[in-house]
């Protein structure tokens, strides 16, 4: 009775390891972490596309180390913080509110690449997000264009996932703006 616990649990616990490494891997592979180079995101989104669960094992099983599972296990700790940053976030750009959008990017990872921002930029950052929030996609989807084509809007994060970058997607906060 004993051994077999305990091999309930080593299964068990190499089981959860796998899906934690797949789940995270999964979401943050087309971003490029976990090491997967091109090649290996196409074959990812491949193997998902087509539902091919041999090849996205492989291909998952060669993202299993402890340093992967280290980048995981620190994202699953941090998800309450990202969260939190990322509704903080959003009721800033619900409100138009630039000094509070600008204490709220603080400390976050796009907090550098955010700095440059100035007031009229986020007044139309604010205005996408209303217009993507009611459903009016390719509006918003013009003026995230206009702000990234004139270059006062870092690309990172805007214009990935499975919905061109809004909407939910992957990333259950909905906001796609990198933070």
């Amino acid at each position: 009775m004993k051994r077999i616990k305990k091999r309930q649990l080593i299964v068990g616990g190499l089981l959860a390891t796998l899906v934690i490494l797949a789940g995270a891997t999964s979401t943050y592979a087309f971003a490029g972490n976990f090491g997967l180079n091109t090649d290996q995101r196409e074959a990812l989104e491949v193997a998902l596309t087509n539902g091919d669960y041999d090849s996205w094992k492989g291909l998952m099983e060669s993202q299993i180390s402890q340093e992967n599972f280290t980048k995981a296990q620190e994202q699953y700790k941090n998800r309450s913080q990202m969260k939190a940053n990322r509704d903080a976030i959003e009721k800033t750009l619900e409100a138009g509110d630039y000094n509070a959008w600008k204490t709220a990017i603080a400390g976050t990872p796009m907090a550098d690449k955010m700095a440059d921002i100035d007031e009229a930029t986020f007044k139309k950052m604010a205005e996408a997000h209303k217009l993507m929030k009611a459903g009016d996609k390719d509006s918003a989807r013009a003026i995230f264009d206009e702000l990234k084509d004139a270059g006062v809007l870092p690309t990172m994060g805007i214009g990935k996932g499975p919905d061109g970058g809004f909407g939910k997607g992957m990333h259950r906060g909905g906001m796609r703006f990198g933070f």
